[in-house]
């Protein structure tokens, strides 16, 4: 199996109709484990936007927890000192003031994907009480068989219409 790196960056847009949120894939590329961090920089050099980022959203996996907390370590009390020193606010509008704090106390944060948080909980509490297990065995198995007979296919397809389908379940797939 290969690991790829997916970069993607969510913002709005704030034209004509009063603003909208952007979805863009940066990138999406082979990587291995090691090099997670120095890609990602990578990525945001290519774009200069490693300023504008404000949080970091990836999978609960050790390897990407590291990678994230090498690019972006969290901001040290010393920096967070310096704005709390008057003498920085003298010549500034004070209706600038508090645009100029909220900046300087936000920091980059990596927060775990809550859907993959969820889908995990999700696994463990099913392997817990294992009370779904026979219904989801029927499903699975019932599943194999509507992608694999042609004649249950057909079937299926004339009672609930045409390319409809039950999506088989996918282990590494976040939201199956």
């Amino acid at each position: 199996m290969r690991g790829f790196l997916g970069v993607t960056a969510h913002y709005m847009d704030m034209g004509r109709n009063g603003g909208s949120l952007k979805s863009v894939l940066l990138s999406c590329d082979h990587f291995t484990g090691e090099r997670i961090s120095e890609k990602f920089e990578q990525i945001c050099e290519n774009y200069s936007i490693k300023k504008k980022l404000d949080d970091i959203i990836c999978d609960n996996a050790s390897n990407m927890r590291k990678a994230f907390t090498v690019c972006f370590p969290a901001t040290t009390s010393n920096e967070a000192e310096d704005v709390d020193d008057s003498n920085l606010w003298e010549e500034i509008e004070p209706d600038a003031v508090a645009d100029i704090e909220s900046s300087c106390r936000q920091q980059q944060q990596h927060l775990q994907c809550f859907s993959h948080t969820l889908k995990l909980v999700i696994r463990d509490g099913r392997k817990e009480t294992n009370t779904l297990s026979s219904q989801m065995s029927k499903v699975t198995k019932f599943c194999s068989l509507l992608h694999s007979t042609c004649g249950l296919k057909e079937a299926f397809e004339e009672q609930l219409g045409a390319k409809r389908s039950i999506p088989s379940a996918v282990a590494t797939r976040w939201n199956s």
